[in-house]
């Protein structure tokens, strides 16, 4: 990208914004929940999978049903055949996966990137890899499908490690604005709107709107975006130009500004790692620790990264650890097996994780080198959650 152009995208972002902003003043008066609630991607998620768990009195997953009919007729080309619902279990960020739906014979991996995230990778696996090695524990491959819920682009490549090519004609990219909107609007909510379920029926019509919103495609958002509209014509100078050379001139805008996006997010991400582990290094200089427990950071045995806070207890041979993952910009802690080498689980440990659980109730999952793990995407969450559950740890150790 040039000086000129950088200027050029700058200068339009701000006088979109001058004028974003007073067509927004113009608005009538509008409440959503959701919007203020300021949905992120587990919320979409659990909403999605609360609607797919709907079940009326004689057992009949009607919702379900009418998605996976939706799916079948629009993705022909694809084997979806196999899917056929029994008893299905529908779980949200289970396993880290956004939403899972398991039937005797098969299993649905949903991806969700409706805020854009990017793809994710982990110990050298890619997120699709992962997801799919987890659930081959269950179900043959042949009988797994995934759905990626993304408005515009696919899975990177190393997001599927060695599974693309195995999945061509399992897999959907499916976006919210033409599918999930689309099927909700035209299929789903009709058979709703006036049946006595009025619950259901408000939180059908509340994010029908929502996602409206979020693509600017509420009735009360047309002369908004025809003045913005307007607004990029002018500033790019398409007036004058044919359909194909102002598709043109707004994809290289577009990528332009792909471009300013990615790298504000790299420059996101190393504030976020310097934050991470400022609070860590503070914290690791004033816990104090019983007798039985030890820092491996500080007697300099294990773990030289800054972003890890890491606290073993000795006789027991397990750590209870915070560790901010740059990679997916988020915090996880838990407690964890600390023999690195051969993850052996220790006997006890396990139960005294039940114990504690009872308590706190702790939002995670296992693993060979987890006992249990959390992820936890507020800084200020992940701080205060892991010192209750290292208050907790060694309360119960001292009782044992």
């Amino acid at each position: 990208m040039t000086e000129n152009s950088f200027k050029e995208i700058m200068a339009l972002l701000k006088s979109f914004t001058e004028v974003y902003k007073k067509e927004e003043e113009k608005l009538p008066y509008h409440i959503n929940l959701i919007d203020d609630l300021r949905a992120d991607e587990n919320a979409h998620s659990r909403i999605l999978g609360k609607l797919l768990q709907q079940k009326t009195s004689d057992n009949k997953f009607e919702i379900l049903e009418s998605f996976l009919s939706f799916i079948k007729g629009k993705y022909t080309d694809k084997d979806l055949k196999k899917i056929e619902i029994k008893k299905p279990r529908i779980t949200q960020e289970k396993c880290r996966i956004d939403l899972w739906v398991q039937d005797k014979d098969y299993a649905v991996i949903f991806e969700n990137k409706v805020n854009y995230a990017p793809d994710q990778h982990n110990r050298n696996k890619g997120q699709l890899e992962h997801y799919i090695d987890v659930t081959k524990e269950k179900y043959n491959i042949e009988n797994i499908f995934v759905i990626y819920l993304h408005n515009e682009k696919e899975p990177d490549e190393q997001s599927w490690g060695e599974y693309r090519e195995n999945f061509k004609n399992r897999y959907l990219r499916m976006s919210f604005s033409d599918d999930i909107l689309c099927w909700l609007k035209k299929d789903v909510l009709p058979q709703y709107i006036n049946t006595k379920d009025k619950f259901l029926s408000s939180a059908l019509e509340q994010y029908i709107d929502h996602l409206e919103g979020k693509y600017n495609l509420r009735e009360i958002d047309k002369n908004k975006n025809m003045v913005l509209q307007e607004l990029i014509k002018e500033e790019i100078r398409l007036n004058g130009l044919t359909s194909q050379e102002s598709i043109e001139k707004l994809n290289e805008k577009k990528e332009e500004l792909s471009k300013i996006i990615n790298q504000i997010d790299l420059l996101t991400s190393s504030l976020n790692l310097e934050l991470a582990e400022k609070y860590i290094s503070e914290r690791r200089s004033i816990i104090t620790y019983p007798e039985n427990f030890i820092d491996p950071q500080r007697e300099k045995k294990k773990n030289d990264e800054n972003n890890i806070l890491t606290i073993v207890e000795k006789d027991k041979g397990f750590a209870t650890v915070l560790y901010y993952d740059q990679s997916e910009s988020c915090y996880f802690y838990g407690i964890n097996t600390w023999d690195t080498d051969n993850n052996i689980k220790y006997k006890g440990v396990e139960f005294l994780v039940q114990e504690i659980n009872k308590e706190l109730n702790l939002k995670g999952w296992g693993d060979k080198e987890w006992y249990i793990k959390c992820r936890i995407e507020k800084d200020e969450d992940a701080y205060s959650k892991f010192e209750q559950l290292l208050e907790k740890v060694i309360e119960t150790v001292g009782k044992k």
